[in-house]
């Protein structure tokens, strides 16, 4: 029997204007919209595969740039359409895998609700007319002959093409300040790197080193390889936080502390490596990181308080695992470490009216900044503005100029991995929207708007002189092309350590609660809020899904009375907001955690509405506050779309865990043949298939981040179904990850 598709979606029990937005992505994916064109300037394939074959997929290596990292990844093509994407194994940053965010960005790609046209005001504009208002006799006028009224604010960037373009710009504009800004990027001089295959035990301190970061993807895969019995020692892993994480959930040994409770921690712990008294569970960990002198490793979030990270470091160096299983690298950041260029010093600008010209490059500044900061009302006052971006978000709102931005598989640029490594940014098809990338955005304002930023890009790594010269580069540039990465690039380690500045604690509220501010672990900052595989793939570890909550211990929920799905205020100093609670086992006492991308108000139409904004709440200056109140609205609630108990199948001992010594000695166990769907009971027709395949998951190994899951949607461009339809069950996913408390 077939049906319409409005019979379909009034079965669904939704919209066809609901249908149709959650589906848009999905139909340009699949071919159904639009087209898309590969880019005249020459892409090479990673490695050497025949010409383009209709039905044949070709792979192509890029970079996708998160934070200011990059990340290598390897694309497939099918016909001049990116349809998938892989982790690059030439890449340091990858080894060959690839993260949920990574493997759900070729849907952003095709998102529908991008940016479409460059406007002025509300009138359509184009990129000529806005290069003539920005040449240089304009600015100048605007903006004072050395350009002291002009400030750009650019997300973090390690690009080198991107630094020389910006140090072209402040010749030609002494006066002009150049500011960068991504709620969640680091800003250091230097940074760490760890090796856990040297260290056989680990400490994480509110770290989720496995499953965010700029390294995650090596962090993990170098992890799994020191957990897997056969391949020798297994490395021992402890684990003090807050919230519970993805990491925290693979630690042997976890100790669940509110954030104001961290640093007594740690100078207990550092004080009990000299044989001082401590807690048992401190004095254990003390004992077994002294026993492993040297080959051992702590790691603290960049989100702790600098006490905190300076005492991570102290021990450490206690330790002896500097140089070894720990060491330093300058950042490859441009301006990291230097004030001039953060917000707070264009936030100083903006509300005593400096700033005559603003250019706003990538990120969301009018929605993930501090609430207090008020920086959409403080955008609105600057005579001009600009902003270059995905969508018609917060800040393209508050701005007078609006530029579609590019996607990153359709830019070329390069850009610095973690620990340095150059990266090349490679584009699939040609701007589907017409979209422009910060490079040509540079470049306009040099006055230069009409160069193609491939020309620019292939001039720079020449002029550079990173490969051979002569026919030479030609050569070493298509190999750069092909591989994605340039072999030798990586930063030296540097001697020094990094000094963290004494700092005073804020005065905490009156309240008993600490709050704890995170990235969400699908939608980021909320930069992928409008992805709809990412709303919909369950938490990694709520399996909640189209929403963020207020995550608190069963202790506290059963001290303020409050269940799943209560609505709750959280109250800290003068501002409050309001959001559903998720009560989680394992989580730290008298703390709440928040996580920030959701409550969205621009006008990506999956995003709009989802969810709480938390930035409302934020500091901005630090990832934690004490002294919250949290207080349940009486008779308000709200469901919760959780996929935990969705098609439960499990018998009452779902999970056998076993010790190390246990599997060691374990003998092989003789089952009854039993009868299953898959093995016919009498021999078939066409004899047995020749491959059978089936799929097995390492448990030691696996850490449940779910990047299985969106892999599989994006192989099989399997459409989402929105909250509604999660709620009653009927989410789509072919892979699902479930946890068990044992």
């Amino acid at each position: 029997m077939s049906v319409t598709r409005e019979e379909m979606v009034q079965r669904l029990g939704g919209s066809r204007r609901s249908f149709m937005k959650l589906l848009g992505a999905s139909l340009a994916l699949a071919g159904v919209e639009g087209c898309t064109r590969m880019p005249a300037s020459n892409i090479l394939p990673y490695v050497n595969q025949p010409e383009l074959t209709p039905g044949l997929p070709q792979l192509y290596a890029t970079s996708m740039v998160l934070d200011g990292y990059a990340t290598g990844l390897l694309v497939e093509s099918h016909e001049g359409r990116p349809t998938k994407v892989e982790g690059n194994p030439d890449h340091p940053a990858s080894l060959g895998a690839a993260g949920v965010l990574e493997q759900a960005s070729v849907l952003q790609l095709y998102d529908p609700h991008r940016a479409r046209r460059v406007r002025r005001g509300n009138q359509t504009s184009s990129w000529s007319e806005l290069a003539a208002a920005l040449r240089q006799e304009a600015l100048r006028q605007q903006a004072g002959s050395t350009g002291a009224g002009l400030f750009l604010l650019l997300e973090p960037t390690s690009s080198p093409l991107e630094s020389e373009l910006i140090d072209r710009l402040l010749e030609l504009y002494p006066a002009a300040h150049v500011h960068f800004y991504a709620p969640l990027a680091t800003s250091g001089a230097l940074v760490p790197l760890y090796d856990f295959r040297e260290a056989d035990v680990a400490l994480a301190v509110d770290s989720d080193f496995l499953a965010s970061g700029p390294f995650h993807l090596r962090y993990a895969r170098e992890f799994a390889e020191r957990r897997r019995p056969e391949a020798g020692a297994m490395n021992r892993f402890y684990a003090i936080e807050s919230s519970v994480s993805v990491t925290g959930n693979a630690a042997d040994h976890r100790l669940a502390l509110a954030p104001s409770a961290i640093v007594p921690a740690l100078e207990q712990l550092l004080a009990a490596l000299q044989d001082r008294e401590s807690t048992k569970w401190i004095g254990a960990l003390a004992k077994d990181l002294r026993a492993h002198a040297r080959r051992s490793v702590v790691v603290a979030s960049p989100y702790l308080p600098e006490r905190a990270q300076a005492l991570a470091l102290q021990i450490n160096q206690a330790l002896g695992n500097v140089g070894r299983t720990v060491w330093f690298t300058r950042s490859p950041l441009v301006g990291a470490g230097d004030a001039r260029h953060s917000l707070a010093s264009l936030v100083d600008a903006l509300r005593a009216g400096e700033v005559r010209t603003l250019v706003c490059a990538g990120g969301n500044p009018g929605y993930a900044t501090a609430a207090s900061l008020g920086i959409g009302p403080l955008i609105k006052r600057v005579p001009q503005s600009v902003y270059v971006g995905l969508y018609e978000n917060e800040t393209a709102r508050d701005c007078g100029w609006m530029v579609p931005a590019a996607h990153f598989l359709e830019s070329w640029g390069d850009a610095r991995a973690y620990d340095g490594t150059l990266s090349v940014v490679q584009p699939l098809v040609e701007p589907i929207f017409g979209a422009r990338t910060v490079v040509e955005l540079l470049s306009l304002l040099i006055g230069e708007p009409d160069v193609h930023p491939y020309d620019r890009l292939r001039d720079a790594w020449r002029t550079r002189g990173a490969l051979a010269g002569g026919a030479g580069f030609d050569e070493g540039w298509k190999e750069v092309l092909r591989r994605g990465v340039l072999d030798g690039s990586a930063f030296p380690r540097e001697q020094a350590a990094p000094e963290f500045a004494s700092e005073e604690r804020p005065a905490a509220g009156s309240g008993a609660l600490d709050i704890v501010f995170r990235p969400h672990p699908r939608v980021h900052d909320g930069a992928f809020a409008n992805n709809g595989w990412l709303q919909e793939l369950p938490d990694p570890i709520t399996t909640l899904t189209w929403d963020n909550a207020a995550e608190i211990s069963p202790a506290d929920a059963q001290r303020l009375d409050i269940d799943d799905g209560d609505l709750v205020e959280l109250r800290a100093g003068q501002r409050s907001l309001r959001m559903p609670a998720l009560v989680v086992r394992g989580h730290a006492d008298a703390a709440v955690t928040v996580h920030f991308g959701y409550g969205r108000d621009g006008e990506e139409a999956v995003a709009r509405g989802v969810g709480a904004n938390v930035y409302a709440l934020w500091p901005g200056d630090r990832f934690s506050i004490s002294g919250a109140q949290l207080s349940r609205v009486p008779g308000a609630r709200r469901d919760l779309a959780l996929t935990q108990f969705h098609r439960t199948l499990e018998v009452s001992t779902p999970v056998r865990a076993l010790t190390l010594e246990q599997f060691q000695n374990l003998q092989p166990e003789r089952r009854p043949k039993t009868l299953t769907l898959y093995q016919p009971t009498a021999p078939l027709p066409d004899g047995t298939a020749p491959h059978q395949w089936a799929m097995t998951i390492d448990l030691g190994a696996c850490i449940g981040c779910g990047a299985c899951m969106v892999a599989c949607q994006a192989e099989n461009n399997v459409p989402v179904v929105g909250r509604e339809e999660v709620l009653r069950g009927r989410e789509m996913h072919w892979l699902r990850i479930d946890w068990y408390a044992i």
